[in-house]
């Protein structure tokens, strides 16, 4: 009946495994229970038919799952040992929080534990066990894992290492060069299990030993008159000398034979409980490092360095042994692999990082491990099931899929549903961990690692400051003038929060050629608070951003304030356009056409090696530089007239003209010289005049072909009498002074009339 007791607990309510069932143990409804942990192997229960399902394994057991593994979900035996295999259904209705709030229940450990890690309270505490459960949830698979305790930690006396096999008898019957060795020793040889490698040495006439073989395999072994011979791989040198053959020997896969392997020697002997947990392959691990691995930080997961020696037990010990044998030491995943190795106990050689104990210790089975993984799954693929003959038609391979089907949804309000999908939390103790833990990692050589496919108005990433919206299905268009593309937020002393945001402003086109892309704006910049949105502009602040194709400018980037007040724009083919006003407080240079739309100024020395525009007002307090045969053009308010030139022709020579080739003019209200102030008619004729610094003025004299001052002629009629100044004086040609016409007259302001320079009445 017990098989039946197991079935209607299966379909009927919460099934609980602690260790593993056998044929003696007791099953009652609700709960198992196991007693103890032994090595037999045992029926487990019955299958709907009354056919009893076994873990008996052709041979007697699967020396690869060892004795504490069950066979479940119905293994049925044929007559010619083949197994058929049954479906294993788990039927629950989990009714509570506390032990019986999972339909399956997987503890990993050995110690069994009634409170599911689903649990956090305890009902009989009261109010507080209702609040502290956090929910009143029910779980389907519930798991519970984590740093399990080691099952036994034995305290060690020693090690030995794997047995060697030693003939100090000397040579005989040594064939030359026939790679073969007769040995006349007591050695035995199981070549069934093992593999053996042969050593060989002799002495010279000096005493010196020498070696003839090193670890050279040997391919056979036969039995000949009580001796045996030897077939060697490759040759040796024949001697006639004494030496020594030692032999070693590496298990080949099969069963080992017990005592021929590496050993630990406890301190005390194993009792009946802790030899009955003790089986084939079990992980053991020691506490004492290699010291051919440096002490140092792990493979990139920040842990130290892992250098304990570990193995696999050899056989099952049996109570009263005070050893349990290993088949071969060394540190996993990053040993040499050689065999031979054996632990110290040296106190200089134990552990300090992972444990402490001040002592040689062994760590058997659980967390003799090195991780531990709640769930690990495989997914297999037979190549030989593909092909012309396939014997699989499966080509698509998914190792989980979790989908949500809702169900007569006429019966849900609107936002019912509370769907959190897979959630990864590292735990409340995060300094705890290493700089290199992570909550996913996704690895491997595969096309695409990370696949996002949303829906309008979704985040293909909501995270804590780094926002992805699902840009493919929104869009923008005439309806949806704005999009972020993907946006980074940083709080400042939880005040304001400063938003960088990449997004897309739609500006349309009435010409349907250009709509597409060029209705498109593009914008990098940043905005002060305001929620993180998936459609619309930005909210927030706008601050100063990058904008691509602005106001036409295909192929051209922007420097904006405010969003939208684009002040520099570098075009597609290079050029640069300065459309407000700019202003240079260093050295600049423009090495190519440099158009100013607006007012520039220049505080510093400006250097224009190209054509330079001054659309705007240039205010040029620095030095302002031009290249050889490069001209100022200062164009003139009204359209169609020439524009003045100011070139330099010479060296220290400023030419003022037009571009229509005409003289220039010159309007200013002061102009300071601080040299002489020279002019020509365009030959090598050069009038000038000398400022000596007194306020006096007078003309160069070394002047060719001139030097003298002349003033402006009128004749006695005409002379100004409107605007003059008092001193002023001109030549009146036609003035008659001692009988000699021509002559300077002067301006007198109280008077109001001119005179020769004697204050005579001018006469003509």
């Amino acid at each position: 009946m017990r098989s039946n007791h197991f079935l209607n607990m299966l379909l009927m309510g919460t099934a609980f495994f602690v260790g593993s069932l056998y044929g003696d143990n007791t099953f009652a409804a609700g709960a198992v229970v196991v007693p103890s942990v032994t090595t037999k192997s045992a029926l487990i229960s019955a299958d709907a038919f009354g056919d009893f399902l076994s873990n008996n394994f052709p041979g007697g057991f699967d020396p690869n799952r060892g004795y504490e593994s069950d066979l479940l979900g119905g293994w049925k035996a044929r007559a010619d040992g083949s197994v058929i295999p049954r479906q294993l259904l788990i039927q629950t209705d989990p009714y509570g929080p506390y032990n019986t709030g999972c339909g399956l229940a997987v503890n990993t450990g050995s110690t069994y534990t009634q409170q599911n890690p689903v649990s956090e309270g305890n009902p009989w505490s009261g109010a507080p066990g209702v609040v502290n459960v956090g929910g009143f949830d029910t779980v389907a698979n519930c798991t519970l894992y984590g740093n399990t305790r080691a099952r036994l930690i034995l305290d060690v006396k020693g090690y030995t290492p794997p047995a060697t096999y030693t003939n100090s008898t000397g040579y005989s019957s040594v064939a030359q060069g026939q790679n073969r060795l007769h040995i006349g020793g007591p050695v035995v040889f199981d070549t069934a299990h093992y593999t053996y490698t042969a050593t060989a040495s002799y002495r010279d006439e000096h005493g010196n030993n020498i070696v003839v073989l090193q670890d050279v395999p040997v391919t056979s072994v036969s039995s000949q008159n009580g001796a045996w011979n030897v077939m060697f791989a490759s040759g040796f040198t024949h001697t006639n000398q004494g030496g020594v053959i030692t032999f070693s020997a590496k298990s080949n896969g099969h069963n080992p034979l017990i005592g021929d392997h590496a050993a630990v020697h406890l301190a005390a002997p194993l009792t009946e409980a802790q030899a009955s947990q003790i089986h084939p392959n079990m992980y053991i691990t020691t506490n004492s490092n290699s010291p051919l691995i440096a002490p140092g930080i792990g493979n990139g997961d920040g842990l130290p360095t892992r250098r304990l020696f570990a193995g696999y037990v050899s056989d099952a010990p049996k109570a009263g042994d005070t050893a349990i044998h290993v088949i071969e030491w060394d540190v996993p995943g990053g040993g040499t692999g050689a065999n031979g190795q054996t632990p110290s106990t040296e106190a200089e050689m134990l552990d300090h990082d992972y444990s402490n104990y001040g002592k040689p210790v062994v760590f058997l089975g659980g967390g003799a491990a090195g991780s531990q993984f709640a769930h690990n799954w495989f997914a297999q693929i037979d190549g030989n099931q593909y092909g012309d003959q396939a014997g699989s038609l499966i080509h698509q391979i998914t190792p989980l899929e979790i989908d949500l089907n809702v169900i007569n949804p006429g019966s849900i309000k609107p936002h019912s549903i509370f769907y959190s999908g897979i959630n990864m939390n590292a735990g409340n103790q995060p300094d705890r961990l290493t700089d290199a833990s992570h909550e996913l990692f996704l690895g491997g050589v595969i096309k695409h690692h990370l696949m996002l496919n949303g829906g309008p108005g979704n985040w293909d990433i909501d995270g804590d400051g780094v926002y992805v919206p699902v840009a493919g299905a929104s869009g923008i268009n005439p309806s949806t003038v704005g999009q972020t593309s993907q946006e980074w937020d940083q709080p400042v002393r939880g005040l304001n929060t400063m938003r960088t945001v990449l997004w897309d402003e739609f500006i349309g086109s009435s010409d349907p050629r250009n709509w597409g892309w060029k209705e498109a704006v593009v914008h990098f910049g940043t905005t002060v608070d305001g929620p993180a949105q998936v459609t619309g502009q930005p909210g927030g602040s706008k601050q100063a951003d990058l904008e691509w194709n602005y106001a036409g400018q295909y192929g051209g980037l922007s420097i904006c304030g405010y969003a939208h007040n684009c002040g520099l724009t570098v075009h597609g083919d290079g050029s640069t356009a300065i459309t407000g006003q700019a202003t240079f407080s260093q050295q600049t240079t423009f090495s190519g056409q440099t158009a100013f739309s607006n007012q520039a100024n220049f505080s510093n020395q400006a250097i224009f090696s190209g054509q330079t525009i001054f659309n705007g007002t240039a205010f040029l307090s620095g030095g302002a530089g031009l290249g050889n045969g490069q001209n100022f053009i200062f164009w003139p308010r009204q359209k169609g007239v020439p524009a003045a030139m100011m070139q330099g022709t010479d060296p220290g020579t400023v030419l003022l003209t037009t571009n229509a080739g005409s003289p220039g003019h010159l309007e200013a209200g002061q102009i300071t010289v601080s040299g002489d102030l020279q002019g020509t008619n365009g030959s090598n004729r050069v009038s000038g005049l000398h400022a000596d610094g007194n306020g006096n003025w007078s003309t160069t004299v070394n002047t060719p072909g001139g030097g003298a001052l002349a003033q402006a002629s009128y004749v006695l009629a005409w002379l100004p009498t409107a605007n003059e100044t008092d001193g002023a004086h001109l030549w009146c040609s036609d003035c008659v002074v001692n009988h000699v016409q021509g002559a300077e007259v002067y301006w007198h302001a109280h008077a109001g009339l001119w005179t020769d320079s004697q204050n005579n009445t001018l006469t003509r």
